[in-house]
């Protein structure tokens, strides 16, 4: 008579790999979202960039607001000739699945932020009339994943502050 033999698995055996998936999750998880991150960041730092140049651009042309009434603030996409791909609102913000874009200039200076639509970090750069360089600045708002990006920008020149903007 032949011996029957189990083919399957023991319960034990299931749950040791359950807890090994479960252990290669916990840690592969934060990696992948720091990546997916950075990749998202490098599109904001792109746009950035654009906007810069072309408020650059726009006071070497016109220079600066004459007075200092509000509606002499210009907003970007007034003044720009590359448009930033996104819905705009009425504020005059440009929206995008993940960011929040606002820029212009006004009497005293230029400036370009970015908001995270999840409210994880801001991006501000800003130039003065009187400097001829912009000021980068990254608000990390008390979240982890916004401190990592601050940080990993401060080896490119950025102020990191902690907390609110």
């Amino acid at each position: 008579m032949k011996q029957k033999t189990n083919i399957g698995f023991t319960l034990i055996e299931l749950l040791v790999v359950v807890l090994i998936i479960g252990i290669l999750a916990a840690i592969a998880l934060p990696q992948y979202q720091k990546a997916v991150e950075k990749s998202r960041l490098a599109e904001a730092l792109a746009v950035m960039s654009t906007m810069e140049k072309q408020l650059d651009l726009y006071v070497l042309a016109n220079g600066y607001a004459k007075s200092g009434a509000s509606a002499d603030y210009l907003a970007y996409q007034n003044i720009a000739d590359v448009k930033i791909p996104g819905e705009i609102n009425q504020y005059g913000e440009i929206i995008t699945s993940n960011f929040r874009y606002a820029s212009g200039c006004g009497v005293y200076e230029c400036a370009a932020e970015v908001y995270t639509t999840r409210d994880i970090y801001i991006l501000r750069t800003f130039r003065d009339r009187n400097e001829t360089t912009w000021e980068r600045e990254c608000w990390d708002l008390g979240t982890n994943m916004g401190q990592y990006i601050c940080e990993s920008l401060v080896s490119q020149g950025w102020a990191h502050y902690e907390g609110e903007f």
